[in-house]
């Protein structure tokens, strides 16, 4: 009768803990893009896009638990990412996820949002019961990034930015109608698949400038201008 006893407390015991799932906290960060960075939609163009997936516990991760990262830019949806962890993470531990999105001309729009969602799907018998994150934020991160695209223009009068000779042998010339003389001028210079070949400089208003284009490749690129909260592109053709 004892040993019934103990047998049936057991099997109650499985039946009480089977399914009763794991409560975990998963958190999802955007390493790349970052806020303003450039992403250029071009044909075949791709981007890779790279995030933390962040363990804040109370339970452990597991190898065969699947993670589902879904990418939203601008209007276009990607395909959900799903992949198993690669190792399990306990409370307070993170992994890395790269994607490789394959961009499209896709909107005229040029301020743009990169969004990505999370979700820890697990089909093991201490499944996850509740993801505490989904009735937060941390499980969806977005960033407002520029992009780039041949639909994409942006409303700014360009008449008070002279930038000559173009074409240009190398050395291209600014000239700016603002007289305020401590205003800086922020750009950088892109080709046309989207590589940035100078990174930030500044220009000062008012003072003669030059810019020193004698390092790079004959051909055609694109310089960014940041005015204010605004960017805007122009195309440089070095011959």
């Amino acid at each position: 009768m004892k040993a019934v006893t103990t047998l049936v407390i057991f099997y109650l015991f499985m039946a009480l803990s089977f399914g009763q799932g794991r409560n975990i906290d998963a958190e999802l960060i955007i390493l790349s893009p970052k806020k303003g960075d450039t992403i250029v939609s071009r044909v075949k163009y791709t981007y890779n896009s790279k995030f933390i997936i962040r363990n804040n516990g109370p339970d452990t991760l597991k190898v065969d638990d699947k993670y589902q990262i879904s990418v939203v830019f601008s209007n276009v949806i990607y395909n959900p990412y799903i992949k198993n962890f690669k190792r399990q993470l306990l409370p307070n531990e993170e992994d890395t996820a790269t994607i490789i999105l394959k961009m499209t001309w896709d909107t005229d729009a040029y301020d743009a949002k990169f969004c990505a969602d999370l979700i820890i799907k697990s089909l093991g018998s201490d499944s996850v019961k509740t993801e505490k994150g989904n009735s937060v934020l941390n499980n969806k991160q977005c960033v407002l990034v520029d992009h780039l695209s041949r639909l994409s223009t942006k409303s700014i009068s360009t008449a008070q930015f002279v930038f000559y000779p173009n074409p240009t042998n190398g050395l291209l010339y600014y000239k700016s109608k603002n007289n305020n003389n401590n205003s800086v001028l922020v750009y950088k210079i892109y080709t046309l698949e989207g590589q940035e070949v100078f990174g930030t400089n500044t220009l000062n208003i008012g003072n003669e400038n030059i810019i020193d284009l004698t390092s790079l490749q004959k051909g055609i690129y694109l310089l960014k201008l940041n005015v204010a909260d605004k960017s805007i592109y122009s195309k440089i053709i070095l011959q």
